[in-house]
This record gives structure tokens, sequence and C-alpha cells, in this order.
């Protein structure tokens, strides 16, 4: 599989952060944590068919909050991850 991604540092001026995951090790560690995040949380129930503040959702994001899953987010990770 080839995955992409797009990052987009927020904070006005940038912080710098998103240069950080050009290493290999940092970029997998946050994935991993990303798929820790809505692995444990607990919105949706055990279908995970939903998502939250907790998670997924932000306010930049708040058009599409009913397409969010964490399902789906998980399915995605654990194939990145595994």
């Amino acid at each position: 599989y080839c995955y992409g991604f797009v990052f987009y540092d927020s904070t006005p001026g940038g912080a710098g952060h998103v240069k950080r995951l050009n290493d290999d090790k940092l970029l997998f560690k946050a994935i991993e944590r990303a798929l820790d995040v809505v692995m444990n949380c607990t919105c949706g129930g055990d279908a995970a068919e939903a998502s939250c503040y907790g998670c997924l959702r932000s306010y930049g994001n708040q058009r599409i909050h009913d397409q969010l899953k964490r399902s789906l987010a998980i399915a995605y990770l654990l194939r990145i991850v595994h």
C-alpha cells in the first residue's frame, strides 16, 4: 500500500511540529498515538459508528461531523500500523 497524508500547522506562524514528522520514527509514533486515541474513545458504542471532540471532531471539520466514524479511522490506521 501507498499512503499519502497532508498535514497542516494551524499555529499562526507555524510551530514547526509538522516539519518534525519528516522523521519516519516520529511519524509512526504520531500514527500510533492517533490509533490509540480512536481505539480508546467510547463514543459510538462498541460499533464505533460515531465520533466526538475527544477523538475525531474539531471546529475545522464540523461540516462533516456526520461522516466521521471511529470505526473507519481505526480500520485505516490499523492497515498502516500493521
